[in-house]
């Protein structure tokens, strides 16, 4: 059956046919007569009983019911919030959950409301109150093929701004960055891949300022060939060797001997040369690696020029070696060398800023290899790595505790601080990446601008549970203000009122129906 809407039946209409009901509650065939007078649905009808009810039921509750109710739309949302941010639920799930916890309201459409409703409120660029410079660490991510593109800060991590766009085009980066500093966050400079969009957007828009490449990705295919490949085609050499020695033994005859002779020797040489070659290489790419940190054995930041000619004399090596692969990353590195060790720039200038506070040169020298230490222990997961990073840590900061003969925490923290602004990797954008990337699982790809909206401010008002930002929260260490309050707390203090406010106008409308019933019974009865 085809329905129909039925404007003739305006609102005097509709309330008289639930006065006539009220009136002849629990007469038989009252519903269907009046289904067959105004040429209705019987479920039609029962939806208005069921209305007036309601309403009724509202006008004459009193206020205690309304906070109640209130009170339970907070809980309620505060579990779904949770359930989907913190616990990363799907929201078939977070359904599944919340029916089983006795919710009434679980169904996955009214879930998807609910979390659309906040996402709406929350705004996906981070506003702060006064101008401030910050370093941009930008990256764009996928949700099936739309370009998610986001900007954090280097301090804390804090997301400034995400958004689900269209393209990735020099253009959309450009409006990205230009949206960030309306909202008085303005660019100290960029670290990022060398995504064509990004890089070109940046130094269209933003030229003035420094573009650090990031070395993740700038030495990544250099590393993968050295310590991976050149490793592994070294032990296939010597499985081989193995191999060819165990044949080697079952010979039974000379002939056989000698021919199974011959390929075992070709073996050993094969897999001397393999060894050789990994081992000249791996060495040539950790005197590489040793040349790009900022401070010497001494703690004194190494000269931009000598790290230079170390690192093309280190390429100039591994190009002699001619293995082909390796030969043709070099060649880029070299004409890029000066792009990738522009951080020792900004590590001279946060050096000087130290000089003026720390008037003792030997123990500023030992804070900044304690932070060196400190900087290494957070990069390694293995445990072995992590207790000498950190026995070396330790031993630098009692040094200088012991030169200084005071407390040096604040004097460590404030040191810390500046030195962690020289950033010259965008691995802390690939991990609120991976942040993001879980829910794009549980949402199969197909994420919207609000749930992305609530993620970044979940990201930014959530304390670290573990590392060097521990018990912290991004935002308050961007700002250098705690935070009070548990992040589902604020975001449904902060904008669930403006729920409530919503709320209050649909209980007035509420009232002024329930008025209107009162006229209509008046006039009934009359």
């Amino acid at each position: 059956m085809k329905f129909l809407r039925r404007p003739d039946l305006d609102v005097q209409t509709r309330m008289n046919i639930v006065l006539i009901i009220l009136f002849n509650g629990g007469t038989y065939g009252t519903i269907t007569s009046l289904a067959r007078q105004y040429k209705v649905s019987r479920t039609f009808i029962y939806e208005l009983l069921w209305t007036a009810n309601l309403v009724l039921m509202e006008t004459f509750s009193g206020n205690d019911r309304k906070v109640e109710r209130r009170r339970n739309q907070r809980e309620l949302d505060k579990a779904i919030l949770l359930l989907r941010l913190e616990g990363n639920c799907s929201i078939e799930e977070i359904s599944n959950i919340l029916s089983q916890m006795g919710y009434d309201r679980c169904s996955t459409g009214y879930i998807s409301y609910r979390l659309k409703h906040y996402g709406l409120k929350v705004p996906n660029t981070l506003k702060g109150e006064t101008i401030e410079f910050v370093l941009f660490l930008s990256d764009e991510l996928f949700a099936n093929s739309s370009p998610i593109l986001i900007t954090i800060e280097a301090s804390g991590t804090t997301i400034l701004r995400i958004e689900l766009a269209d393209d990735r085009t020099s253009q959309s980066w450009q409006n990205h960055w230009v949206e960030i500093e309306k909202n008085n966050y303005y660019t100290s400079g960029l670290v990022s891949d060398r995504g064509k969009g990004l890089t070109e957007g940046f130094k269209e828009g933003f030229g003035a300022h420094p573009y650090y490449p990031d070395h993740f990705h700038e030495f990544r295919d250099l590393a993968k060939v050295i310590l991976f490949e050149l490793e592994r085609n070294a032990y296939q050499a010597i499985a081989e060797e193995e191999q060819r020695a165990r044949v080697l033994d079952s010979a039974k005859s000379d002939k056989v001997l000698n021919k199974r002779f011959e390929k075992w020797e070709k073996a050993v040489e094969a897999t001397e040369e393999a060894i050789n070659r990994y081992e000249a290489y791996a060495y040539l790419f950790d005197c590489f690696k040793s040349n790009l940190e900022l401070f010497d054995k001494s703690g004194n930041l190494q000269d931009i020029t000598a790290v230079k000619e170390a690192i093309l004399t280190s390429f100039e090596l591994m190009k002699e070696l001619s293995h082909e692969k390796i030969v043709v990353i070099v060649k880029k590195l070299e004409e890029r060398v000066d792009e990738f060790l522009l951080y020792f720039k900004k590590a001279k200038e946060v050096c000087e800023m130290l000089f003026e506070k720390i008037d003792n040169r030997e123990a500023l020298r030992g804070l900044c290899l304690a932070w060196q230490w400190d900087h290494k222990f957070h990069q390694v997961n293995k445990a072995k790595q992590r207790d000498y990073y950190k026995k070396e840590r330790e031993f630098w900061l009692s040094y200088v505790e012991g030169l200084l003969g005071k407390n040096i925490e604040g004097l460590q923290q404030e040191t810390f601080r500046l030195l962690d602004t020289v950033t010259h990797s965008s691995s802390l954008v690939e991990m609120v990446n991976s942040l993001i990337r879980p829910y794009l699982n549980t949402c199969k790809g197909r994420i919207t601008q609000e749930s992305l909206n609530l993620i970044m401010f979940y990201h930014n008002h959530r304390r670290f549970n573990d590392g060097k930002r521990k018990d912290r929260a991004p935002i308050e260490i961007l700002t250098g203000k705690p935070l009070e309050k548990h992040w589902v707390d604020i975001l449904l203090d902060d904008y669930g009122n403006l729920q409530e406010v919503e709320e209050f106008k649909s209980e007035e409308a509420l009232i002024v129906n329930s008025n209107a019933v009162e006229v209509a019974f008046s006039e009934a009865l009359q």
